[in-house]
């Protein structure tokens, strides 16, 4: 058995751990969707108790869409942070911002554009 890594100082671990709580949030929040609908839409009957959970601080363990925006809030800066601090500290390679920015463009073209043009033949393809 290989000795644990450490965990690298410049990580967020607790906010990783958050993010994997919201994801288990979503989940049950689909899983209530199907199995207890009263609990999301007033047209079905309450037979378990749901508006009362709905109205609770227990809601916190089923809003799904609560947790998506601080999933995706917690990504943004948990992905960027890296990036960021290094731009900070040594300024990436000594290059300028503007160089920065490009070379960040063209990374980003490269990864969106054949998924782009992908959409768009199929949206033209004759059906």
């Amino acid at each position: 058995m290989q000795p644990a890594k450490p965990i690298d100082a410049q990580r967020f671990a607790s906010l990783d751990g958050l993010r994997g709580v919201a994801c288990v949030v979503v989940v049950i929040c689909h899983y209530l969707q199907i199995y207890v609908p009263a609990a999301f839409e007033g047209k079905y009957p309450d037979l378990f108790g749901e508006k009362w959970w709905v109205n609770s601080p227990l809601n916190l363990l089923f809003n799904g869409h609560a947790a998506v925006i601080l999933f995706f809030v917690l990504s943004g800066f948990v992905l960027s942070a890296p990036f960021f601090r290094e731009w900070a500290t040594h300024g990436i390679g000594g290059r300028s911002s503007s160089a920065i920015l490009g070379w960040r463009f063209r990374r980003w073209c490269l990864r969106c554009f054949p998924a782009h043009c992908w959409r768009c033949s199929v949206f033209v393809m004759p059906g």
